[in-house]
């Protein structure tokens, strides 16, 4: 018999070497700590979250936009589509697309009556110390002229939204 009841109940086992029964060795059965994600797996996971988020949108162009960013600058966009809390208006705003630096803002079509949500929006990127950009390559000659007189930052191509992001 290998094991047997000792004093106080512990439970005791034959020890071959010394020929006697002995205390139990200590056994942790505490769960095994679960494997920490290295870096680069926590980095890859973001990386195809963001991917996935991209693909499914909408946006006519943010797909585009966010492949073309990530080529550039890889790691820069850290969140696509995502909802962030703004204390002015006591609620939730919608954000296409954030890079370290910026929130960028993506339009297709001709951009009309948009101007008060980009103000907001150009106002929403300054509380968290940001650059706002908009960028909409279907935008109208007279509409661009509009809103870059009133202080929002458009861009139509995607050269110069690089540009913008590099300052």
């Amino acid at each position: 018999m290998p094991y047997k009841k000792g004093p106080n109940n512990t439970l005791r086992f034959y020890d071959t070497h010394t020929g006697r029964y002995a205390s139990m060795p200590f056994m942790s059965f505490a769960p095994a700590p679960k494997n920490k994600k290295s870096y680069e797996e926590r980095l890859k996971e973001k990386r195809e979250m963001l991917y996935n988020r991209a693909i499914k949108s909408k946006d006519k162009y943010l797909y585009d936009i966010f492949i073309f960013i990530e080529n550039n600058f890889p790691g820069e966009v850290s969140l696509i589509n995502d909802k962030i809390y703004h204390k002015e208006i006591k609620s939730t705003r919608e954000i296409d697309l954030v890079t370290k630096k910026c929130i960028i803002e993506i339009k297709s079509g001709k951009v009309k009556h948009r101007s008060k949500q980009f103000l907001a929006q150009k106002d929403f990127a300054k509380d968290y110390n940001k650059h706002h950009i908009v960028y909409a390559p279907d935008i109208t000659d007279k509409k661009l002229i509009e809103l870059k007189n009133k202080g929002i930052d458009v861009v139509r191509k995607k050269e110069d939204l690089l540009e913008r992001i590099k300052k």
